[in-house]
């Protein structure tokens, strides 16, 4: 037995790699197929949320945000969010967020997020869950607070173009009927 340079180490990896981007495009074109199906799951830890901010790039549709906290501020998210805005700004993700009334305050830095329009909703109306709506995604959250996630984050997702079309009427209603911001 003889030993190999180990620079062939890297001749390896790129072999496989190159085997893999092959097999990739088909797949993506199964995983897409099943994906039109109705689903629901369950997003677990800061990994999970890490899921579902791919899953916002992935839909590339506007995001409504019923009862938002302003969890993109997690300081455990400080590495993850500044790419992800990077990458939603340039596919031109737009958000429209209805935030509890404590993000005034407790969590005001969210607020200057770019491609984003926000209302409040009344002080009375706060409550430690929130819900997300994009293209056929419906995520429920909780266990929330302003600015930060629970310390094991939950989601909820349902997958479903009828449910989500139908929150988002629901989120329409509430958007129509709170007052504008003072600037």
């Amino acid at each position: 037995i003889r030993a190999v340079d180990p620079a062939r180490l890297v001749d390896i990896l790129h072999e496989r790699e190159a085997a893999l981007n092959k097999v990739i495009p088909k797949l993506r074109e199964r995983f897409m197929q099943k994906k039109g199906k109705e689903q629901a799951f369950i997003y677990r830890g800061i990994e999970g949320f890490k899921n579902y901010l791919n899953d916002i790039l992935e839909v590339n549709e506007p995001v409504y945000f019923i009862g938002a906290k302003g969890l993109w501020l997690d300081e455990r998210l400080r590495y993850t969010l500044p790419k992800f805005d990077q990458k939603r700004i340039q596919q031109g993700i737009r958000f429209k967020h209805i935030y509890d009334w404590e993000v005034q305050t407790m969590a005001k830095k969210i607020l200057q997020l770019k491609l984003n329009e926000y209302k409040f909703f009344p002080p009375q109306y706060s409550s430690p869950v929130a819900i997300d709506i994009f293209g056929d995604h419906v995520v429920t959250f909780q266990g929330l607070e302003p600015g930060h996630l629970a310390e094991e984050p939950i989601q909820f997702t349902i997958i479903s173009q009828k449910i989500a079309d139908g929150y988002r009427k629901f989120f329409d209603y509430l958007w129509n009927t709170l007052p504008k911001n003072k600037k």
